[in-house]
């Protein structure tokens, strides 16, 4: 057996499941608890089998399409769990475009009003507080201005 078709052997593991043997000598169906090295490991496996050129198997893409089903179908041995999208960090990841958005608003408005004045108006637009609005300027305006040129404000901030 290569490497390829062990880290397959891997995703069918993390996927479908494993047999273990109960203490009454029933095969059981289990899976690796999540955090747990081996999922860990059979997540890499089948990661490395999807990053490869080698095609999939009909076994392993009828597995991953059933963790995407919406619905559980009755004829899929392998329908009872599902995948679930969710962000890595354990905070809310902020939103670059909102980001964006709300820093570009306070540059557009910096020239003829001031920086003051201009985080004063994108904090009631935006309902933010005048941290946030100072905290994005600092990691904004060196950024616009690399790119137009320094602010020419009438605020000295």
């Amino acid at each position: 057996m290569d490497d390829f078709e062990e880290d397959t052997r891997l995703g069918y593991a993390y996927l479908g499941g494993y047999l273990s043997t109960d203490k009454r000598g029933i095969p059981r169906k289990r899976y690796h608890h999540e955090k747990s090295e081996a999922s860990h490991l059979c997540r890499a496996a089948l990661a490395r089998v999807l990053r490869s050129d080698r095609p999939l198997d009909r076994q392993l893409r009828d597995m991953l399409a059933d963790m995407f089903e919406p619905t559980v179908r009755p004829e899929s041995p392998w329908c009872e769990r599902r995948l679930k999208a969710g962000f890595r960090a354990p905070t809310k990841p902020r939103d670059p475009n909102a980001n964006t958005h709300m820093a570009w608003f306070v540059w557009e408005r910096a020239a003829e009003v001031g920086v003051e004045a201009a985080i004063q108006k994108a904090m009631g637009k935006f309902n933010v507080s005048r941290e946030r609005m100072y905290d994005l300027w600092k990691v904004y305006k060196p950024l616009f201005e690399a790119i137009w040129g320094p602010l020419h404000r009438t605020d000295p901030v």
